[in-house]
């Protein structure tokens, strides 16, 4: 599994978690979460050292945010090294994760159901 895979299902579990379910799938969810978070954890972090090093940044030395709340970079040469570095890091071969069984939920979203595809089986 590649490290963007489990960021997106560590996303789609919490968005998930909101919903009630029976106590078997909520209990699967909760230990999938606990399996993925790590995963997601590392992302965000090293995403943030990018983010600090190719970024624009403001006088006291923060990254300049935009009104859709996205950095900005310094230059288009940053731009560019950043998009590949990232690239490189969601791209990182991570163990796979041992799926867990949860209940058919009513209502889910196809980018959910993709986002959780080889780590949730529905049944």
């Amino acid at each position: 599994m590649i490290l963007l895979k489990a960021v997106t299902a560590y996303i789609a579990v919490q968005q998930l978690m909101e919903r009630e379910m029976d106590y078997e799938s909520a209990h699967a969810l909760v230990v999938l979460k606990g399996r993925l978070k790590e995963h997601a954890e590392f992302f965000m972090a090293e995403e943030q050292k990018l983010a600090q090093e190719y970024g624009a940044k403001n006088e006291d030395g923060r990254v300049t945010i935009d009104e859709h709340g996205r950095f900005r970079m310094r230059d288009e040469a940053a731009g560019t090294e950043y998009n590949r570095k990232r690239r490189e890091l969601a791209a990182v071969n991570v163990e796979d994760i041992e799926p867990v069984t949860v209940h058919r939920i009513d209502r889910i979203s196809p980018a959910q159901i993709e986002a959780l595809e080889g780590v949730v089986v529905f049944a």
